[in-house]
């Protein structure tokens, strides 16, 4: 974050996307992990899991 103390008013938003696409990143790798345990605890032929799964691949990419 200091790094947007000491930046140039015109690197700010690019400073600030990455930053908000690192957090976005991190929230979906989150979210695909723990979509992983309930795969490990209820089986990948759960139907919920796999349109979960699904759904949020799609929108990864």
């Amino acid at each position: 974050m200091t790094d947007y103390m000491w930046a140039k008013p015109e690197n700010v938003q690019k400073l600030m996307d990455k930053y908000l696409k690192e957090q976005k990143d991190k929230l979906i790798a989150e979210f695909l992990k723990d979509i992983d345990t309930i795969d490990n605890l209820f089986g990948k032929e759960s139907i919920t899991v796999f349109n979960i799964r699904e759904k949020w691949e799609k929108r990864i990419i």
